[in-house]
């Protein structure tokens, strides 16, 4: 009995040093153009997605992309972060239920699950991310 607790606690320690479960196991550079087919194999492979809807003419998605992309970043190992043109795929903003740009558009467990509309400084957009990340059962603390 002993020999079976000593290879337990072996394998649960090098399981809880080991790296965090991706939520996403499908590298995706954060801010990344996609298109409306890419975007349904994302959601359908990733149990979090952030698309940013937003046209290129657009000044306040331009000054949100940094944004975007830096809290992107920081959680890329845990959710997709990717963005989607309304002018090239009006279809899919339709759908999505978008009315202006920017709008990011949380998927959770392949559904659309919450949505930000407009400009929002970092701090409101990552309090965004980790609520869905949550309700995703993805790990939020970095």
């Amino acid at each position: 009995m002993d020999e079976v607790e000593r290879l337990l606690g072996k394998m649960a320690r090098e399981l809880a040093s080991g790296p965090r479960p991706n939520c996403c196991d499908v590298p995706v550079e954060p801010g990344r153009d996609v298109t409306a087919s890419e975007l349904k194999a994302l959601v359908g492979s990733c149990r979090a997605v952030f698309v940013m809807v937003y046209t290129p003419a657009c000044p306040y998605c331009r000054m949100f992309d940094p944004i975007f992309r830096g809290v992107g970043s920081k959680y890329a190992d845990r959710a997709a972060f990717v963005k989607l043109n309304a002018g090239r795929f009006p279809y899919v903003a339709e759908a999505l239920g978008v009315m202006g740009t920017p709008t990011v558009v949380a998927f959770v467990g392949s559904r659309p699950a919450d949505a930000l509309h407009g400009y929002v400084v970092p701090r409101v957009f990552e309090d965004f991310v980790q609520v869905n990340l949550r309700d995703a059962g993805c790990p939020v603390a970095p």
